[in-house]
């Protein structure tokens, strides 16, 4: 038996309207940051300058036989809705007349003076945005676009709700769970439309994240971890008007990171049975499940190895700090900086693992009838 009158494909209104209320509420609570940094950390401003001209340059060798630029600059700053000019010492990187950077105030001997701080990336960020959008585009054509609509949409809920929500004290691991549901929602229904497989993905993610979080909650706390890994969560643990709790701030980012991978791998599985039931309407719920998860396997391992490169990539130059250290192999593996990447690659790992065969098992019970049939 076949009906494919429960399939709809998303409405395109639907997907415009939300596509303009995400990025109108990105830049609201941007916005909305920027005004709360002025009236609350007037200490910690930052102001953006471009260099007027080069006054002096030198450069030397260090130790390691480096070559260091340091520069005196004459730099045009922007400070109280007015322009200012003032000299600023460089020994960052080697910069050029008409670069944008980024300083902060400080005050010497009773004299306003500032010091440079970072440079300005933004232009190449967006530059490079707009290039990987259009490859994207190029490549997948409309799939592209809602692609780039499901992302405006999970930065929306993210920087809109999970990330004031656990600012405002509130519990990291419930927000992230709701925030990642909401993401849930949004990003399949953008992608796949309402059908019995976006459904099954959707469901078979949720049971999955719920094992995610019980057992990273069970996991961080049973190893003893402090929250405190990085500098950014100690001056998070400083500096917040509320308690944060970092832990669970831990297992919240956890959450997050695996949406994107659970949904990758529960969208395939869903299609692969839809495919094989549609091919074979009189095959067993027990070979169909067989004959699906043949695949799953295959993309589990191959994404897999994708996950665990990504995350030993972006701890590379922490990998090499620790070869030049005489560390012992436990003490590197204690470390909450250490301890807490392999705890998110295991955990994300589990979940991506039991996310194919629980969303088959979804999907086959969603579309049985009696007799063996299929209701697609």
């Amino acid at each position: 038996m076949y009906s494919h009158s429960d399939t709809k494909k998303p409405n395109i209104f639907i997907i415009i309207l939300i596509l303009f209320l995400s990025i109108g509420f990105i830049f609201f609570k941007i916005n909305n940051y920027n005004n709360k940094n002025i009236q609350n950390n007037s200490e910690f401003l930052i102001y953006e300058g471009k260099i007027l001209d080069i006054i002096n340059e030198e450069k030397a060798q260090n130790d390691n036989g480096e070559i260091i630029y340091t520069q005196d600059l004459n730099v045009e700053i922007k400070y109280n809705d007015q322009l200012i000019v003032k000299r600023v010492f460089n020994d960052f990187i080697p910069l050029e007349k008409n670069d944008k950077i980024f300083l902060q105030e400080f005050t010497y001997n009773d004299e306003q003076n500032f010091t440079l701080i970072n440079t300005y990336k933004t232009n190449g960020i967006i530059y490079l945005t707009i290039i990987f959008s259009l490859l994207l585009i190029l490549i997948t054509g409309y799939k592209g676009i809602y692609s780039l609509i499901g992302l405006i949409f999970s930065l929306a809920i993210i920087i809109g709700f999970i990330i004031p929500s656990i600012y405002n004290g509130m519990n990291p691991i419930l927000i992230s769970l709701i925030g990642a549901i909401v993401i849930l929602m949004g990003v399949i229904y953008i992608s796949e439309g309402l059908s019995k497989k976006s459904i099954s993905a959707f469901l078979g993610i949720i049971i999955t994240l719920i094992f995610v979080s019980i057992t990273a909650n069970y996991v961080i706390h049973h190893l003893n971890f402090s929250g405190i890994n990085s500098e950014e969560t100690m001056y998070l643990s400083l500096e917040s008007d509320q308690k944060i709790n970092l832990i669970g701030l831990i297992i919240g980012g956890i959450i997050i990171a695996a949406i994107g991978i659970l949904d990758d791998i529960a969208i395939t599985q869903a299609s692969i049975v839809h495919s094989l039931a549609l091919k074979n309407p009189s095959i067993k719920s027990m070979d169909l499940f067989k004959e699906a998860m043949i695949i799953g396997k295959d993309h589990i391992s191959a994404v897999i190895n994708t996950l665990v490169l990504a995350y030993t990539g972006a701890e590379l130059s922490l990998f090499l700090l620790f070869s030049i250290r005489s560390f012992s192999v436990s003490y590197i593996l204690s470390m909450d900086v250490m301890a807490e990447e392999i705890v998110r690659t295991l955990i994300s790992t589990a979940g991506l693992i039991l996310v194919a065969p629980i969303t088959t098992l979804v999907m086959i019970l969603f579309i049985k009838e009696n007799n063996n049939k299929y209701n697609i």
